[in-house]
């Protein structure tokens, strides 16, 4: 895992002078995906009955469904996408087994292209943004998010080093950023983002968690652990995403059998392909040729694999749903064997958000709470060791008070602030655990 050498960070930094005006590509409309027509469905169901007759759908359409979310216990929401010549046949057969459904987005075109107009609102470039006036409230570009890398390392070099994981499939440089002051063989807390190219709010939050982690106030605890942050990493899939379908969730790897791209959480290799993962190449859970086939996948596994020994917490930042889930996920009612641990630190830090604005995160076991989902990351860095391990499940959800459940994974970049000021609290609880110090601050301790 090579350090970048300051001469590098300093190259970098100066690719800014036309800082918000340019992307990885152009966002024009030729050759996106619109979704003209497409729903999506909402359940809510009841009763196993219920539940049996939604996860029946994908066998009577005959056809693989994208579940945006996908509950596996009654009183839990489920999002299903359904392409318009599927509606119909959809709607009546939930109608005969009487299931009810809420049309939550009757047009998936209509958020998709405002959120792409907002995308492209133009923004005033009468001063280069610095470290501290970078705007965090917007959906980057990747070449923008690792810009913003570069300038915390060189406004902050005491307690910035910025590093590459590896590069993408397409070639990109997968950058991530240690926070801390330089003292050896401290416990590490890790925390990643973008996995899923789709879930846009994972990569913005885990920039806004650089720059909070780095106030005043906080210098104590980065004397006391490192905090490595890894904003994105799938960023081919994240560009794609941005610049040909929005609703693109896997890497860009391929083509297998004509379709690109594997769910890079279903190819780690702990308990690979055990449950809820796919061997169909154009599936959206694909799982890849072989354990670790994605070179993104191997860069993540790499750096963990090198570090073990020290990092104590794992986090990996994903949408949506509002949820802290714990290992294992690849079965259900199977757990490691410190399940307990894992469950009071996730409580602690659910309470921790919910201070903030209210909003409740459920904390469950993974499986358990939404689906088996084998050759995760968390999986696998629990399997390797690492003490406390969670995936987030950012905004937006039914827990908190802004009743922003409608937006899917088009949340508005309105929400990243109060997503980021909440989530925060929760990781921070589970970093001064890493530096040994008691969940709550103590006067004089941040």
């Amino acid at each position: 895992m090579p350090r970048l050498p300051l001469v590098v960070v300093c190259i970098l930094a100066r690719l800014t002078s036309a800082f918000f005006n340019a992307s990885d590509d152009d966002l024009n409309d030729k050759d996106y995906k619109s979704y003209e027509g497409y729903q999506v469905l909402t359940f809510l169901p009841q009763s196993k009955g219920e539940l049996d007759v939604i996860n029946s759908l994908e066998t009577v359409l005959n056809q693989e469904l994208d579940f945006f979310r996908h509950a596996a216990v009654p009183g839990r929401r489920s999002d299903v996408i359904l392409p318009p010549d599927l509606i119909w046949d959809a709607k009546e057969y939930l109608l005969q087994n009487n299931v009810d459904y809420n049309v939550s987005i009757p047009n998936l075109r209509i958020p998709i292209e405002r959120q792409r107009r907002a995308l492209r609102a133009p923004v005033s470039a009468a001063r280069p943004p610095t470290f501290n006036t970078f705007n965090l409230n917007t959906y980057h570009t990747y070449s923008e998010q690792m810009q913003f890398l570069s300038m915390a390392a060189i406004s902050n070099p005491s307690l910035v080093r910025l590093f590459t994981i590896g590069r993408s499939f397409q070639n990109r440089n997968v950058l991530g950023v240690t926070l801390g002051t330089k003292r050896p063989n401290k416990p590490i807390l890790f925390v990643d983002g973008g996995i899923h190219a789709r879930e846009w709010i994972s990569p913005a939050v885990a920039l806004f968690f650089i720059r909070e982690f780095l106030k005043p106030q906080y210098r104590t605890l980065l004397n006391s652990i490192d905090i490595m942050i890894v904003p994105n990493v799938n960023p081919d899939g994240y560009e794609w995403s941005r610049t040909r379908d929005r609703l693109w969730r896997k890497t860009r790897s391929g083509p297998s059998r004509g379709c690109f791209g594997t769910d890079l959480n279903r190819n780690f290799p702990f308990r690979y392909a055990f449950l809820g993962s796919s061997a169909n190449p154009c599936s959206e859970i694909f799982h890849g040729r072989g354990a670790m086939s994605e070179i993104e996948g191997r860069n993540l596994r790499n750096v963990l694999l090198a570090r073990r020994a020290n990092i104590k917490g794992y986090v990996t930042l994903h949408s949506y749903g509002e949820n802290l889930l714990y290992p294992w996920g690849y079965n259900v009612r199977t757990y490691p064997s410190d399940v307990t641990d894992l469950i009071n630190m996730g409580r602690a830090m659910s309470q921790a958000i919910q201070r903030v604005h209210g909003t409740r995160y459920a904390v469950a076991n993974a499986a358990d709470l939404l689906y088996p989902a084998a050759g995760a990351s968390d999986d696998y860095a629990k399997s390797i060791g690492i003490k406390y391990v969670y995936t987030v499940e950012l905004r937006p959800g039914e827990n908190d008070r802004e009743n922003d459940e409608k937006y899917g994974f088009e949340l508005p970049a309105a929400y990243i602030q109060r997503t980021g000021d909440e989530v925060f609290q929760g990781v921070l609880v589970l970093a001064r655990r890493v530096a040994g110090w008691s969940l709550l601050p103590q006067r004089g301790r941040r």
